[in-house]
């Protein structure tokens, strides 16, 4: 889960089923992994996604962004398990309304960056969008563009120290 404070990982465990809201609690987005060599581990994921849009939802009551890592992909060969094509995954995700999905492999790092940046952009581009769509009077989006340029003795005086 990606909160504002911390990360969590619940690891896929039944024992923590019941503590999930606890580590929902605040979280802006997910990302929820499965092992593409374990055939339970990818039968599961339609339960985690369900029990995260049921107990944790944006400040607009939409349910949180998530992304589906099919992890462990340096293990895949003939022999594999794993046979999803890209079709079948872009399916799922529309159909479980995860906002995509990647081939991950933690060993070699393979899309681990990429899946967090496409969360976190994701999560960001809506903020922004929310923010710019909003009608209310009293909430300002300031122009970040202009800045007042401040020198070192001023920026001494106002720190307090020394």
């Amino acid at each position: 889960m990606i909160t504002d404070k911390n990360n969590n990982n619940l690891k896929g465990q039944e024992m923590f089923r019941h503590m999930t809201r606890v580590y929902y609690k605040d979280s802006i987005g997910a990302l929820l992994v499965f092992d593409v060599d374990s055939r339970s581990s990818f039968e599961v994921i339609n339960e985690w996604k369900k029990d995260i849009d049921e107990k944790v939802r944006t400040n607009t009551n939409s349910p949180i962004p998530v992304i589906l890592c099919a992890n462990k992909i340096d293990l895949i060969d003939e022999e594999s398990s794993w046979n999803k094509t890209k079709k079948e995954m872009d399916n799922i995700c529309e159909e479980q309304g995860y906002i995509g999905w990647f081939e991950t492999s933690a060993k070699t790092g393979q899309n681990v960056s990429e899946s967090v940046e496409f969360l976190l952009d994701y999560i960001l581009k809506n903020k922004i969008e929310k923010a710019n769509s909003s009608t209310k009077k009293d909430q300002k989006i300031e122009n970040l563009g202009e800045f007042e340029e401040i020198s070192n003795e001023d920026r001494k005086k106002d720190s307090g120290c020394c």
